[in-house]
Order: C-alpha cells, then sequence, then structure tokens
C-alpha cells in the first residue's frame, strides 16, 4: 500500500505517500527555513560606524588588558550577563582611570548558558582597545561602565 495513516482510526483520510513527500515536506521545510531566517536576521542589528563615528559617539576611550572576566545575573535577574573588568593602560578619551568594567549579554551561569549573537567575548590576558558610553548605552553593541 502507498500511502500514509496519520493515525486517526478506521475513517481517516488517507494522504498519499506522493503527496507527503511533494507537497508537505516541502512545504513545512520551507516554512520552518523562513521563520528561522527571520529570527537569525533580527538576532543581531548593530548600525555600521566608521572611526571617526564611533570615536566621536565613544565618552571613554581606553587601551587596556582584560583583568577577569565573570559571568552572573543581570541586575534586574532577567539575562545571564559577563563583565570583563579591564586595567587600563592608557585612557585616550573620558579622563584618567585605573580600570573599567564592561557588561555584555551572554554567559554561563551554572549549568544554564546564554549566547547573545553578535555579542563580544573577553578573555584574560587580552588587550583591547575599547570605545564605551555610560552603562545602559551601547556603542557599536557593547555596553560599559566607567
Amino acid at each position: 500500500m502507498n500511502s500514509l495513516d496519520l493515525g486517526c482510526g478506521r475513517g481517516c483520510r488517507r494522504v498519499s505517500s506522493f503527496l507527503y513527500r511533494n507537497l508537505v515536506r516541502p512545504a513545512v521545510c520551507g516554512i520552518a527555513v523562513v521563520w528561522l531566517s527571520l529570527s537569525v536576521a533580527s538576532a543581531t542589528v548593530v548600525p555600521w560606524m566608521d572611526l571617526k563615528e564611533i570615536t566621536t559617539q565613544a565618552d571613554v576611550i581606553v587601551l587596556g588588558t582584560v583583568e577577569s572576566v565573570e559571568s552572573g545575573w543581570s541586575d534586574d535577574g532577567r539575562i545571564i550577563v559577563t563583565r570583563a573588568t579591564v586595567t587600563v593602560e592608557r585612557s585616550l578619551k573620558g579622563g584618567p582611570r585605573a580600570r573599567v568594567v564592561v557588561e555584555t549579554p551572554g554567559g554561563r551561569v551554572g549549568d544554564l548558558a546564554m549566547v547573545a549573537a553578535g555579542a563580544p567575548v573577553f578573555h584574560a590576558g587580552e588587550r583591547l582597545l575599547l570605545f564605551l558610553e555610560p552603562a545602559g548605552i551601547t556603542v557599536g553593541g557593547v555596553a560599559g561602565a566607567g
């Protein structure tokens, strides 16, 4: 027999394998692809800025080295965030400071992990040039706290 039983009893209509293979399966796959592409496309939207724009918008620009990286819950407890403490080697804008803390979405707390598409990942010992604004404001997609 060349048909697919939908499992809804004796009087249930049967769908031929041909229709299932050539209409139903491609339609479901097509819907899944469209849904996934829409969710991925909206995951990260960061406006492109050239060096002059990002320099103008940043309140603080520092050259430094990542001292430590710790993940935890955001202040409101809704998402996991990672806080990277950066020892400042040279302050290029925004006055002198010994260190800055940069908070980005994503990280791991116990068995729970959250990945934020497009968010930077910091590693202890990494040397960085950071363009920052006060916490809660982003420059090129990264939130910073002075």
